[in-house]
């Protein structure tokens, strides 16, 4: 009787091994595979939901973005006074910058800085850029800017930015120059 308990018992807990292992394997497989691959899928699915976010931002800003490009073509209005493009000589760098604050000092602006980044014209030749630092009202800053138009050689403004300071507002500014 008691060797066939101990064979009954022997019996069982190779059952009871073999079902503890089948646990212990499924275990492994949702630790080493199901999880890892949950999360991986929650990280793609908060990657679609952001480009599906961008995506969406594009096809609302579209119809602005084709309007503004139309509105740049536009005709320039009679009574406009706008000169002929020229090219900015290197000799004339010199010249641009005490120009540039004369074209400050005329319109009621402060110069503060200006500084021409000849390395520009490695990545695009016959271009110069140039960031400026001015203070004054929004009015004066107005007619700075329509000066500004003026200058023959300014191919366009890349950048404005605006600073609150005291009573002041600082706007600095990315200029390119055409030059030769």
């Amino acid at each position: 009787m008691k060797k066939e308990r101990i064979l009954d018992i022997q019996e069982h807990s190779g059952i009871f091994l073999i079902i503890a292992l089948g646990f212990l394997v499924l275990a492994a497989f949702f630790l080493l595979w199901i999880k890892p691959a949950c999360k991986s899928l929650d990280t793609y699915e908060k990657r679609i939901e952001e480009l599906q976010l961008k995506v969406e931002k594009q096809d609302r800003l579209a119809p602005l973005h084709l309007q503004l490009t139309q509105r740049k073509k536009a005709v320039i209005p009679e009574g406009m006074d706008i000169k002929e493009k020229t090219k900015l000589k290197k000799a004339e760098l010199d010249m641009f910058v005490s120009g540039f604050k004369m074209l400050t000092e005329k319109t009621g602006m402060a110069m503060l800085a200006i500084t021409p980044d000849l390395s520009a014209s490695d990545n695009n030749p016959g271009f110069i850029t140039a960031e400026t630092k001015v203070t004054g009202s929004f009015f004066a800053f107005r007619d700075f800017l329509l000066e500004l138009t003026k200058l023959p050689y300014l191919e366009y403004i890349e950048a404005v930015f605006i600073i609150q300071k005291d009573n002041q507002k600082e706007f600095n500014m990315k200029l390119w120059l055409a030059t030769e």
